[in-house]
């Protein structure tokens, strides 16, 4: 998850120790670490404050992931059926894994440090680089991406409902897909030089928890370069992040999405005109099959509203706390707003609720098309014909098995379907 803080802690939040002036990182020796007691204070350990943060990142948290891998892996499984594959799936499918991603890579640590009571003593050596990366860096790096995927959705959507024919053209599924490579891409880089700021100096220390154990630890240096310019450094990332990855996408996200609404009360209202004028030729039987397939493409774009609003709903949030967190730190002598015990532990609540949010979008998708409820529930319909063929004999057995290799065609879904099958 996009941690505000850094997920280890020298009995006080790293971020305290950015504020410091550049060269203060290197003035202890590591033998000064082993003999003096004010500098132990240098040594890893994990966040263990506040204290209901345990009792999340060790069982809450590894919960929530396994539910979210469950139903973001469903979501993948359903829309990358044939019949399924659309520009605007393949953008829900990239989103899905990226969340998925998210919520796994600091699983590990969590279930390391957390779930099984680690947490309290040093950090081992071998967790000192591993647990920053799987915590903060790559959740960061697949956040960013899922951020500016559901940007293009949103973009994407807008374009199709509003210029139909222009929007398949720039959103044809190799172009989606290139469009995800890129944005994949470019959100590794913004976040890849964390990864090299700082090296790691083993130390040999007394256990917290036994005082008749050793416990190789580390001490926290940053590189020559990063040490020379460390407010310009942290100050030019975290200000591009509040802008680039926070403001700008949640300013964007919030006029398309106002946008698409007043869309759907356009086409609204034309489908009202529409039915009367249908009602009044019914003995014609004129072709209803044009507001059939305007009643899909509305369905599809109010259900990404949803899915939109919903991340607008806890990612800004975050937005306003980090805005908060970077300007008291930047101007530390003439902003005040929230103290650092209130950021921290605001922080891991929008945090828990952005976990929280990925899952919900399976049951967006589930309440609002029939053609995904319908996929869905065909794929385990599928599975359990399949188990009573084999059941019934071993003839029935072998010839399910001969046959399940063989091609198998979809049915053909109606119009009347809400369906997330729109050609844009």
């Amino acid at each position: 998850m996009t941690m505000l803080m850094h997920p280890m802690e020298e009995d006080s939040s790293v971020s305290s120790a950015y504020q410091t002036t550049p060269g203060t990182w290197n003035e202890t020796t590591t033998e000064e670490v082993w003999n003096a007691s004010s500098s132990v204070r240098r040594i890893y350990r994990v966040e263990t404050n506040p204290p209901f943060l345990v009792d999340v990142n060790g069982l809450v948290s590894p919960l929530l992931v396994l539910v979210t891998v469950t139903t973001n892996g469903f979501v993948c499984l359903v829309l990358l059926k044939q019949h399924m594959r659309t520009p605007t799936n393949a953008l829900l499918v990239a989103i899905a894994v990226t969340d998925a991603l998210t919520g796994l890579w600091p699983l590990p640590g969590y279930v390391f440090f957390y779930s099984l009571g680690n947490c309290f003593d040093w950090v081992p050596i071998d967790w000192c680089g591993l647990y920053p990366s799987l915590t903060e860096y790559l959740p960061t790096m697949t956040h960013t991406a899922s951020i500016w995927l559901t940007v293009l959705l949103a973009v994407q959507r807008y374009v199709c409902v509003c210029h139909t024919q222009t929007g398949r053209r720039w959103f044809s599924r190799p172009r989606i897909m290139a469009d995800v490579a890129v944005v994949v891409a470019a959100a590794a880089l913004t976040h890849v030089t964390r990864f090299f700021e700082e090296t790691y100096v083993a130390v040999t220390v007394t256990s917290r928890l036994n005082p008749n154990v050793t416990v190789t630890s580390c001490v926290r240096h940053l590189v020559p370069f990063v040490e020379r310019n460390v407010n310009a450094y942290f100050g030019a990332y975290y200000w591009f992040r509040v802008v680039f990855v926070n403001l700008v996408p949640c300013g964007s996200l919030l006029v398309l999405n106002v946008l698409l609404i007043m869309t759907l009360r356009t086409a609204q209202q034309r489908k009202a005109r529409l039915v009367a004028r249908q009602r009044s030729n019914s003995s014609s039987g004129g072709g209803g099959g044009g507001g059939q397939r305007s009643t899909e493409g509305q369905s599809t774009t109010l259900m990404l509203v949803l899915v939109v609003g919903l991340f607008l709903l806890v990612e800004f949030p975050l937005a306003v706390l980090f805005i908060v967190d970077i300007l008291q730190n930047t101007f530390p002598s003439s902003v005040s707003v929230m103290s650092d015990d209130d950021i921290t532990v605001t922080s891991h609540v929008v945090n828990l609720a952005i976990l929280l949010s990925y899952p919900v979008n399976f049951f967006i998708y589930c309440s609002m098309s029939r053609q995904f409820r319908d996929t869905f529930a065909r794929m385990f319909r599928r599975k359990e014909k399949k188990n009573a063929a084999a059941a019934a004999s071993p003839d029935t057995q072998f010839l399910t098995l001969a046959t399940t290799d063989a091609p198998t065609y979809e049915p053909h879904h109606t119009p009347s379907a809400v369906a997330m099958t729109t050609k844009c």
